[in-house]
């Protein structure tokens, strides 16, 4: 059986070595120990960023449940994170709940990072958690809610999410799951930039000119962190510059039609048998030699993924792929698996 998860999925779209070093590469220096494959960089310039995103899931869930928020960020298990992160996602979660009370008022929450593994096929299953499932109090339809967070909204990022592979995979996966009606909305937070260890985001920053503050860059503003504010003074100062609505966006009730889901699973998993036969033939070469030249020629690098974020994101395995460094224990460690799954009730 092939089990694969979300990320594997969209890693192997965006590129497929990529795909092959993260999730299925053996580290040379621990031949002899049980690995899961793949490589993971010592070190990581996406770090802080997976820390928040962790973080803000966790607010969010708490926002949505009803929990105390201040209570939950209090007590987050991750020691010496910026007073200025937890800030920042505390005031966008208290934000979110606030505006969207109406909306939480119609729902009943059922679960918050549900997980299961998912047949795909009867030869490949995915391993599911999605963010929150609530249930509709008058129509008693499911709903999956996932967060994300953001620059700043673009044009196209409603249809984008129309036709992702996580929007059909997860309602299908639902449906089938519970054999009811399932849609699923996205909730977008507007955090703003992050430059040279500043957030430039209203949640965290003012901006100062001729003596007054501004949720808003002004030529010539001097920008003031507001940090130290307690989140009630906040909320008062982002309530009175009436940018509160700004600092959030929806995509509103997604439900894709049917064959649009169905077309999507059923091509996902027969990439995915494609993907097992690949890897198959590279792991059957005799030697690292014949190993080696097998990856290169059955394997496709997207050079466009190499820098798509700027050479200060670089993908961790540029040096592999065009370089070929060899990959030591300086540089990356064997992957552990966090999809091992734990079997949730829906």
């Amino acid at each position: 059986m092939i089990k694969v998860s979300r990320s594997a999925i969209v890693t192997r779209k965006a590129c497929a070595m990529k795909r092959y070093w993260a999730y299925h590469a053996p580290h040379p220096d621990y031949a002899g120990d049980a690995q899961v494959g793949g490589l993971t960089p010592t070190v990581d310039a996406s770090a802080d960023a997976k820390i928040r995103g962790s973080l803000f899931h966790a607010l969010m869930e708490a926002a949505t449940n009803g929990q105390d928020i201040d209570t939950v960020a209090a007590a987050y298990p991750v020691p010496q994170l910026s007073p200025t992160l937890v800030a920042l996602c505390r005031r966008a979660a208290k934000g979110w709940r606030y505006l969207r009370a109406g909306f939480l008022a119609d729902y009943v929450p059922m679960s918050a990072e549900v997980e299961w593994e998912w047949a795909m096929s009867p030869f490949v299953t995915q391993t599911l958690r999605l963010d929150q499932i609530l249930r509709h109090r008058e129509t008693d339809e499911l709903l999956i809610v996932d967060y994300k967070t953001l620059g700043r909204p673009d044009e196209n990022w409603v249809y984008r999410l129309w036709h992702s592979d996580q929007t059909h995979l997860y309602i299908q996966a639902l449906i089938e799951r519970t054999h009811e009606s399932v849609g699923m909305q996205y909730e977008g937070i507007i955090i703003g930039t992050y430059e040279k260890g500043v957030y430039k985001s209203p949640f965290v920053s003012a901006f100062e000119k001729h003596g007054r503050l501004s949720a808003k860059w002004l030529a010539g503003a001097t920008r003031v962190d507001t940090t130290s504010w307690s989140d009630d003074q906040w909320f008062a100062w982002i309530m009175e510059q009436q940018v509160l609505q700004d600092l959030y966006c929806t995509t509103g009730l997604i439900q894709p039609t049917t064959h649009a889901l169905l077309a999507t699973k059923n091509a996902t998993a027969h990439a995915e048998l494609q993907w097992a036969n690949t890897l198959a033939e590279v792991q059957a070469a005799p030697d690292p030699e014949a190993q080696a030249f097998c990856r290169e020629t059955r394997i496709e690098k997207n050079a466009d993924a190499c820098y798509k974020y700027g050479r200060g994101y670089a993908c961790p395995y540029v040096p592999l792929c065009w370089q070929g460094q060899r990959p030591d224990t300086d540089a990356f460690l064997p992957r552990v698996d966090h999809h091992a799954t734990r079997e949730g009730a829906a």
